[in-house]
C-alpha cells in the first residue's frame, strides 16, 4: 500500500474518530430510526411535560404520526388523536392564548384525492375530537402564529403554476387568499407577514393584507420567535439581529454556522446554531443573557443529511431534538439558573428604513380569477432605498381575493438603531478539540514519515 494511501485512511479515521467522540459524549437519546424524510416534526412543552410528535412511513403510500413524551428524563409514547384518514404527516404543536395546546396535521382523506389540514386541542392529557380545516385541493405547506393559520394550496398535485398563499382562522374560516404562483414552502409567519419560499428556491416575504412581496435576499434566513420578533441571521458574518421594536439586538456567533435562531428565554434568547462542516455538521445551543454568550452544548454529526432543529424548554432543563438521514435524535441540556426577569416586547408600529443599494429586480405578477378585486401597482424605476413596516393585520369575517402586480426590488436588510454586540472568547471546549485534532495530525504525518523512510 502506498505511503499516501496509509495517510489518506489513518487522516479519515481520524476525522470519524472526533465525530464519533463528539456524539457519544452528549447523552443523546434516539427517539426514532424510523422518520420521515419528506415532512418535518415538532416539539412544544405543555403542562409540564415536552411532546415530541412527527411523522413515519408505512408500507403502503401513506404516512402515519407517533410521538413522545417527556417527564423529565423519563419518556413514554404520546397520546395520539383518533385518526381517520388513509394518512397523515407535517404535525405543528401550538400553544394558544388560553393556555391550550392544539395540533395541526395534512391528511389524506378516504373520500377525495386530496390533502387536507385537520386539528385537536388537548384536554386533560388526551386530544380531542378531530377537525376538518380545509375542503378540496391539495394542501402543500402550512403554519400558524397561534392566532391566524397560512397555507399553500393548489387545486391537484404538482400544479405549483396555479397556488394561492391563504390566511384562515383557527376554525378554518378563509380570510384572505392571494393568487401566488410557484409557492412551495412557507418558513414562518406573524399576525400577517409570511415568509414563503417559491420552486427556484427563493424566499420571500408576504404581506397578506396588501399583497407586497418582498425577496429575502440568499445570504440573510429570516424568521420570527415565539413571541414575534423578526430576527436576521447573516451566514456570512455569523451575526443574529432580533428586532424588538425600535431596538435591534445583535449577538456575534463563532464561526462555522450557517444558520442560527433564538427562541425567548429568562429575560434573553436560546440560540440553536448550526451549519455543514466537512464530513458531517456542527449544532450548537447557547444563551444569551443581553450581555455574555455561554456555550450551553455543543456537538459534531457524522452526517451531511441534517435538518432544522427543535427546541422546547421544561422546568430548566432545554430539550433539543433533530433528524440525522431517518433519525430524530434528542439531548435534555441543563440551563442557567433562571432569574424573574423577562424579555419586554414592543408591539407598537414600527417603519424601519433601510438604505443599501439595490441589488437587483424582478417581477412577479399575482392575478385574481375572482369578479371584485384590488389590483395595486408598484412600479421602482430607480430606488436606493425601501421601506418594510410591520403591520397589525385586523380579523375581517368574509374572504379577501387581492390582485397585485409587483415590480420587487432585492436589498439586504440591515437596520441599525441600538447595536449590542457580544464575541465570545474560545471555550475550553474549542481548545481541547483543536489539541487533539493537532495531536492526531501530528501522529498521521509521524506515520506517514516513517513509512516513507522504511520503504527506503
Amino acid at each position: 500500500m502506498n505511503g499516501w494511501r496509509v495517510t489518506s485512511i489513518l487522516l479519515v479515521l481520524a476525522m470519524v474518530l472526533v465525530v464519533m467522540v463528539g456524539h457519544a459524549s452528549t447523552g443523546i437519546i434516539t427517539v426514532t430510526n424510523n422518520a420521515s424524510l419528506t415532512y418535518g416534526f415538532t416539539i412544544s412543552s405543555y403542562n409540564g411535560l415536552v411532546y415530541l410528535y412527527y411523522t413515519e412511513p408505512t408500507k403502503t403510500l401513506y404516512y402515519i404520526i407517533n410521538g413522545t413524551v417527556f417527564n423529565g428524563v423519563n419518556e413514554a409514547r404520546a397520546p395520539l388523536p383518533f385518526f381517520n384518514d388513509a394518512g397523515e404527516m407535517q404535525p405543528l404543536l401550538l400553544t394558544l392564548s388560553n393556555g391550550s395546546l392544539l395540533m395541526l396535521w395534512m391528511a389524506n382523506p378516504y373520500t377525495t384525492t386530496g390533502r387536507i389540514l385537520q386539528a385537536s386541542v388537548m384536554r386533560n392529557g388526551a386530544w380531542g375530537p378531530v377537525v376538518d380545516l380545509t375542503r378540496g385541493g391539495v394542501v402543500v405547506d402550512y403554519t400558524s402564529d397561534g392566532e391566524y393559520i397560512y397555507l399553500i394550496r393548489e387545486p391537484d398535485y404538482l400544479q405549483y403554476n396555479n397556488t394561492t398563499l391563504e390566511e384562515l382562522a383557527l376554525n378554518g374560516k378563509i380570510l384572505r387568499v392571494l393568487r401566488i404562483s410557484n409557492l412551495t414552502g412557507i418558513e414562518g409567519a406573524w399576525h400577517g407577514t409570511v415568509i414563503v419560499e417559491y420552486t427556484n428556491l427563493t424566499y420571500a416575504i408576504v404581506n397578506m393584507t396588501s399583497g407586497a412581496i418582498s425577496i429575502i435576499p440568499p445570504s440573510v434566513t429570516i424568521g420570527f420567535t415565539s413571541n414575534g420578533l423578526m430576527y436576521y441571521y447573516y451566514g456570512g458574518n455569523e451575526t443574529l439581529e432580533i428586532v424588538n421594536g425600535s431596538r435591534i439586538m445583535s449577538v456575534q456567533l463563532p464561526s462555522l454556522y450557517v444558520f442560527a435562531k433564538p427562541m425567548p428565554w429568562n429575560g434573553g434568547y436560546i440560540i440553536i446554531a448550526w451549519g455543514s462542516l466537512l464530513l458531517g455538521s456542527m449544532l450548537s445551543a447557547f444563551y444569551w443573557s443581553g450581555n455574555s454568550l455561554t456555550l450551553l452544548a455543543n456537538y459534531t454529526l457524522g452526517t451531511i443529511f441534517f435538518v432544522s432543529p427543535e427546541a422546547a424548554v421544561a422546568g430548566n432543563t432545554l430539550y433539543l431534538a433533530w433528524r440525522q438521514d431517518n433519525t430524530i435524535y434528542l439531548s435534555m441540556i441543563p440551563l442557567p439558573q433562571a432569574t424573574q426577569s423577562t424579555v419586554k416586547t414592543i408591539t407598537t408600529t414600527v417603519t424601519i428604513t433601510i438604505t443599501t443599494p439595490v441589488v437587483t429586480t424582478s417581477t412577479t405578477t399575482v392575478t385574481s380569477t375572482t369578479t371584485v378585486t384590488h389590483t395595486t401597482t408598484a412600479t421602482v424605476t430607480s430606488a436606493t432605498a425601501t421601506t418594510v413596516t410591520n403591520l397589525v393585520t385586523s380579523t375581517v369575517t368574509v374572504p379577501i381575493t387581492t390582485t397585485v402586480n409587483n415590480t420587487i426590488t432585492i436589498i439586504k436588510p440591515s437596520p441599525a438603531i441600538i447595536t449590542e454586540t457580544y464575541s465570545p472568547p474560545f471555550t475550553s471546549q474549542s481548545i481541547l478539540t483543536t489539541i487533539i485534532i493537532a495531536i492526531i495530525v501530528g501522529v498521521v504525518a509521524f506515520l506517514a514519515a516513517r513509512k516513507h523512510y522504511m520503504r527506503r
